[in-house]
């Protein structure tokens, strides 16, 4: 008898590992199914849709140069503003660049609240 439930066990767990790997295998033809599917929803179809993601994509592009040029000319700007070197002092600027304007109690430094250290006692 011993053997006989020692046969049955076998067989039921070649058979649990048998039922889980042909889920796996289903799972993972439908995580791709449900892939394709969501991928064909959300592409266009249509002409119009085509030439707005195109225009957006050129759009992108068109900000992330012109961010860039920012941002070289306020590197260029803090340079001359410091003459010219990266180790030279800074001094506070008449005008902040590109037309920015500051809040009054950030632009003398005057004005920056000090800290002080007292010891107890």
């Amino acid at each position: 008898m011993d053997a006989r439930y020692q046969e049955l066990l076998r067989l039921r767990e070649e058979q649990i590992a048998a039922t889980e790997a042909a889920f796996a295998e289903e799972m993972k033809a439908q995580e791709e199914k449900d892939a394709i599917a969501r991928d064909s929803c959300l592409a266009p179809e249509d002409e119009t849709a085509n030439i707005v993601l195109r225009l957006q994509m050129a759009l992108d592009r068109a900000i992330d140069r012109k961010v860039r040029i920012l941002l070289t000319m306020r590197k260029e700007h803090a340079c001359e503003c410091r003459g010219g070197s990266r180790t030279a002092p800074t001094e506070p600027a008449a005008s902040p660049p590109f037309g920015i304007s500051m809040p009054r109690n950030i632009r003398s430094s005057a004005a920056m609240p000090t800290i002080s250290y007292h010891s107890g006692g």
